[in-house]
Protein backbone atom coordinates (compact mmCIF):
# COMPACT_ATOMS: atom_id res chain seq x y z
CA UNK A 1 0.00 0.00 0.00
CA UNK A 2 2.83 2.32 0.64
CA UNK A 3 4.15 2.35 -3.12
CA UNK A 4 1.20 2.34 -5.36
CA UNK A 5 2.11 5.32 -6.05
CA UNK A 6 4.66 4.65 -7.95
CA UNK A 7 3.02 1.60 -9.55
CA UNK A 8 0.34 3.97 -10.30
CA UNK A 9 2.56 6.97 -12.05
CA UNK A 10 4.64 4.26 -13.53
CA UNK A 11 2.31 1.83 -15.00
CA UNK A 12 1.19 4.49 -18.33
CA UNK A 13 4.94 4.56 -18.78
CA UNK A 14 5.61 1.33 -18.79
CA UNK A 15 1.98 -0.09 -20.74
CA UNK A 16 2.33 2.85 -23.74
CA UNK A 17 5.73 4.60 -23.27
CA UNK A 18 5.87 7.99 -25.17
CA UNK A 19 8.36 9.42 -27.43
CA UNK A 20 10.16 12.56 -26.00
CA UNK A 21 9.65 15.53 -26.56
CA UNK A 22 10.53 18.89 -26.46
CA UNK A 23 7.69 19.90 -23.80
CA UNK A 24 8.65 16.92 -21.91
CA UNK A 25 12.18 17.79 -21.80
CA UNK A 26 11.41 21.66 -20.14
CA UNK A 27 9.20 19.61 -17.77
CA UNK A 28 12.12 17.90 -16.51
CA UNK A 29 14.74 21.07 -16.77
CA UNK A 30 11.69 22.92 -14.62
CA UNK A 31 11.43 19.96 -12.34
CA UNK A 32 15.14 19.81 -11.69
CA UNK A 33 15.77 23.14 -11.15
CA UNK A 34 13.57 23.69 -8.46
CA UNK A 35 14.71 20.40 -7.03
CA UNK A 36 18.02 22.22 -6.72
CA UNK A 37 16.84 25.30 -5.71
CA UNK A 38 15.57 23.55 -2.92
CA UNK A 39 18.16 21.49 -2.10
CA UNK A 40 20.28 25.12 -2.22
CA UNK A 41 18.22 27.63 -0.47
CA UNK A 42 16.76 25.01 2.22
CA UNK A 43 19.01 21.88 2.77
CA UNK A 44 18.73 18.40 1.41
CA UNK A 45 16.45 17.84 4.15
CA UNK A 46 13.87 19.79 2.02
CA UNK A 47 13.86 17.35 -1.03
CA UNK A 48 13.58 14.67 1.86
CA UNK A 49 10.44 16.30 3.11
CA UNK A 50 9.27 16.26 0.01
CA UNK A 51 9.72 12.72 -0.79
CA UNK A 52 8.49 11.71 2.41
CA UNK A 53 5.42 13.54 1.72
CA UNK A 54 4.57 12.02 -1.86
CA UNK A 55 4.67 8.95 0.85
CA UNK A 56 2.52 9.74 3.13
CA UNK A 57 -0.11 11.69 1.17
CA UNK A 58 0.20 9.09 -1.99
CA UNK A 59 -0.48 5.82 0.07
CA UNK A 60 -3.24 4.93 2.60
CA UNK A 61 -5.45 7.38 0.75
CA UNK A 62 -5.17 6.46 -3.06
CA UNK A 63 -4.68 3.08 -2.16
CA UNK A 64 -8.45 2.73 -0.58
CA UNK A 65 -9.15 5.08 -3.25
CA UNK A 66 -7.92 2.87 -5.88
CA UNK A 67 -9.13 -0.29 -4.66
CA UNK A 68 -12.42 1.14 -4.20
CA UNK A 69 -12.39 1.61 -7.78
CA UNK A 70 -11.29 -1.08 -9.29
CA UNK A 71 -11.98 -4.11 -7.27
CA UNK A 72 -14.60 -6.25 -7.70
CA UNK A 73 -15.68 -6.78 -4.28
CA UNK A 74 -19.29 -7.51 -4.94
CA UNK A 75 -19.84 -9.80 -7.85
CA UNK A 76 -21.01 -7.68 -10.81
CA UNK A 77 -20.89 -4.60 -9.45
CA UNK A 78 -17.18 -3.29 -10.22
CA UNK A 79 -17.48 0.37 -9.49
CA UNK A 80 -18.21 1.97 -6.01
CA UNK A 81 -19.00 5.39 -4.96
CA UNK A 82 -17.59 6.68 -1.55
CA UNK A 83 -19.81 9.47 0.44
CA UNK A 84 -17.86 9.58 3.41
CA UNK A 85 -16.25 12.39 5.73
CA UNK A 86 -13.19 12.48 3.17
CA UNK A 87 -15.11 13.88 0.13
CA UNK A 88 -14.45 17.35 2.00
CA UNK A 89 -11.16 17.40 1.98
CA UNK A 90 -10.43 15.81 -1.61
CA UNK A 91 -12.99 17.16 -4.04
CA UNK A 92 -15.43 14.56 -4.08
CA UNK A 93 -13.11 12.23 -5.69
CA UNK A 94 -15.08 9.53 -3.77
CA UNK A 95 -18.19 10.20 -6.36
CA UNK A 96 -16.70 7.78 -9.05
CA UNK A 97 -19.53 6.61 -10.55
CA UNK A 98 -21.07 10.26 -10.54
CA UNK A 99 -17.91 11.53 -12.40
CA UNK A 100 -18.12 8.78 -15.08
CA UNK A 101 -21.87 8.60 -15.70
CA UNK A 102 -22.58 12.30 -15.39
CA UNK A 103 -19.43 13.78 -17.00
CA UNK A 104 -21.27 17.34 -17.38
CA UNK A 105 -22.46 17.64 -13.97
CA UNK A 106 -20.19 20.52 -11.83
CA UNK A 107 -18.51 18.54 -9.28
CA UNK A 108 -20.56 20.86 -6.91
CA UNK A 109 -23.92 19.04 -8.04
CA UNK A 110 -22.12 15.15 -7.76
CA UNK A 111 -23.48 15.29 -4.21
CA UNK A 112 -27.06 15.74 -5.41
CA UNK A 113 -26.61 12.05 -7.76
CA UNK A 114 -25.98 10.01 -5.20
CA UNK A 115 -29.96 10.18 -4.73
CA UNK A 116 -29.56 7.15 -7.28
CA UNK A 117 -28.63 4.73 -5.20
CA UNK A 118 -25.56 3.65 -7.17
CA UNK A 119 -22.89 1.11 -5.39
CA UNK A 120 -21.22 2.26 -2.11
CA UNK A 121 -18.42 1.66 -0.06
CA UNK A 122 -18.86 3.25 3.37
CA UNK A 123 -15.00 3.54 4.53
CA UNK A 124 -12.53 3.65 2.47
CA UNK A 125 -9.73 2.62 5.52
CA UNK A 126 -12.64 -0.83 5.22
CA UNK A 127 -11.79 -1.60 1.59
CA UNK A 128 -7.81 -1.37 2.54
CA UNK A 129 -8.47 -3.98 5.58
CA UNK A 130 -10.70 -6.19 3.22
CA UNK A 131 -8.02 -6.35 0.15
CA UNK A 132 -5.66 -6.91 2.93
CA UNK A 133 -7.90 -9.67 4.62
CA UNK A 134 -9.82 -11.48 2.80
CA UNK A 135 -8.60 -14.32 0.44
CA UNK A 136 -11.67 -13.69 -1.88
CA UNK A 137 -9.81 -10.18 -2.61
CA UNK A 138 -6.47 -10.18 -4.48
CA UNK A 139 -4.78 -8.83 -7.56
CA UNK A 140 -7.30 -11.44 -9.88
CA UNK A 141 -10.34 -9.24 -8.13
CA UNK A 142 -8.92 -6.27 -10.44
CA UNK A 143 -11.42 -4.78 -13.16
CA UNK A 144 -9.69 -4.88 -16.49
CA UNK A 145 -11.12 -2.57 -19.52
Amino acid sequence: MLTQFAFYALRPTIIKPLKPTRIMAFNLTVQLTYDATMSYLFGVNSLLYLLLSIIVCGSFYPAGHFLLEHLEVVRGIKIYSYYGPFNCVTYNVGYHNERHDFPFIPQSYLSLVKKLHLPVCECWVGIIWMYVTDLKLGANSRVKR
